[in-house]
């Protein structure tokens, strides 16, 4: 007993500085897909949802920011936009998803990435399997965004499934 105990004091020492507390908690509404975005910047004042609000909302005129979650250099989730309502991420396909954007456009961090996989794994299980998952990329010539080989660090099978991390 006093072992598992330790395990999962390690476990929540170690990873769970930068994930914090943080539990996805499933919305009413109807998803079938979640996309991966990059913010599209290196800067580091710009790792922050508050910077990509003010981008979304001051210079594109918005309601909020676009994206659900945005994930920090450091691990961090921060909520954006409320999971109830629709994403203003990839034009022409918000409907019946959830957004997640990384902050970077060249550099990523393993915290991120690590919390990424768990943000996505915690919404795999909860909808029991039946979420795929995509890159902006795949629905726009426009974009490379997210910028890191998603499919990698998510383990995602040809149709965007997970396998298991």
């Amino acid at each position: 007993m006093m072992h598992i105990n330790f395990i999962l004091l390690f476990t929540i020492l170690t990873s769970g500085i930068y994930y914090s507390d943080f539990t996805f908690e499933k919305p009413s509404r109807y998803v079938d897909r979640i996309f991966i975005h990059c913010s599209d910047s290196d800067w580091k004042h710009h790792d922050d949802i508050s910077v990509i609000r003010k981008w979304h909302v001051e210079e594109n005129g918005w309601g909020d920011v676009g994206y659900h979650y945005f994930i920090k250099r450091n691990g961090t989730i921060q909520k954006g936009r409320d999971l109830e309502i629709t994403p203003s991420s990839q034009k022409g396909h918000n409907n019946k998803t959830i957004s997640i954007c990384l902050h970077g456009r060249e550099r990523f961090t393993k915290r991120q990435f690590e919390s990424l996989k768990k943000l996505c794994l915690e919404i795999n299980t909860l909808y029991k399997g039946r979420v795929t998952f995509h890159g902006h990329r795949e629905v726009t010539d426009e974009k490379t965004c997210p910028n890191f080989d998603y499919v990698k660090v998510l383990n995602l099978d040809k149709h965007g499934r997970m396998k298991g991390i």
